[in-house]
């Protein structure tokens, strides 16, 4: 978990999930509760934002990129910056 490769993979793979959720339906993809689990992992990133201001406080990253990177990438961005895995 000390890896910056298997962080960015983790943070790679959030895109293309972001991606995917609204390309599935126009490439004919029909998968089922694709749209419930990708607003039930939102509004987990939405409830982690304040968790991670509070963990990141000591870095000085300004609080709406913490905001814009957290509801992107959830933990996946901000535990391996608290820990000093990868850049702000």
């Amino acid at each position: 978990m000390n890896s910056p490769a298997f962080w960015r993979f983790s943070q790679f793979l959030l895109v293309v999930f972001w991606l995917g959720v609204p390309l599935a339906p126009k490439l004919g993809l029909a998968i089922p509760y694709l749209n419930e689990f990708a607003m039930l992992i939102f509004a987990a990133h939405v409830l982690e934002i304040p968790l991670a201001v509070t963990r990141l406080k000591h870095k000085h990253i300004p609080k709406l990129r913490i905001a814009a990177r957290t509801l992107l990438f959830g933990f996946t961005w901000w535990l391996p910056v608290e820990k000093g895995v990868i850049s702000p």
